[in-house]
């Protein structure tokens, strides 16, 4: 009884009410369908450029890591070189500075710290200063410039590889 009701209902209902129904679903139809082509395009582009990235990271990580690998070993090796040098140097010291070589007065040393810390010495700890060897100083000396030339030669070898790494990740090569 109610779909008879129902089937009388819809007869009455004109034709071209029923051909604009159609024509608009049909519309809505295909702007779902392009709606999802879409999305599979999209999805496809942002899949192609993730793999793209991707290699791209691994080539500059590899880059990256040569760089590391030549830079260590050049400063390594360059600070072994120093050390064993300054080794060399402090065993020479017996046969450069005499023993009866007279020691230097304590003002030497307070100058010398002085200069070091690039402060200004006082004279009020001049009388308390002892008095140094000449081999003691040498010693010091070479000791402390060859931290010195180590801290050189690692300050060498940052800027290296700031400057290495610099052009091996320049991302023009990957346009």
């Amino acid at each position: 009884m109610y779909l008879s009701v129902l089937f009388g209902l819809l007869k009455k209902i004109p034709y071209q009410l029923w051909l604009l129904v159609g024509v608009l679903l049909t519309f809505w139809l295909y702007g779902v369908w392009q709606y999802q082509q879409g999305q599979k395009d999209v999805q496809a582009k942002w899949d192609e450029s993730r793999k793209l990235g991707q290699a791209i990271v691994e080539d500059l990580k590899l880059r990256a890591n040569a760089v590391i690998t030549v830079v260590e070993h050049r400063v390594t090796t360059e600070t072994k070189v120093i050390r064993e040098r300054g080794d060399v140097i402090i065993k020479e010291v017996p046969i450069y500075i005499p023993a009866d070589t007279p020691d230097l007065p304590g003002g030497f040393r307070l100058l010398h710290d002085a200069a070091a810390t690039s402060t200004l010495p006082e004279r009020s700890r001049l009388p308390s200063a002892e008095a140094v060897r000449v081999e003691d100083v040498t010693v010091t000396l070479t000791q402390n410039y060859g931290q010195c030339n180590e801290w050189r030669t690692q300050l060498l070898g940052w800027q290296e590889w700031y400057r290495e790494l610099s052009l091996a990740w320049q991302l023009d090569r990957y346009k």
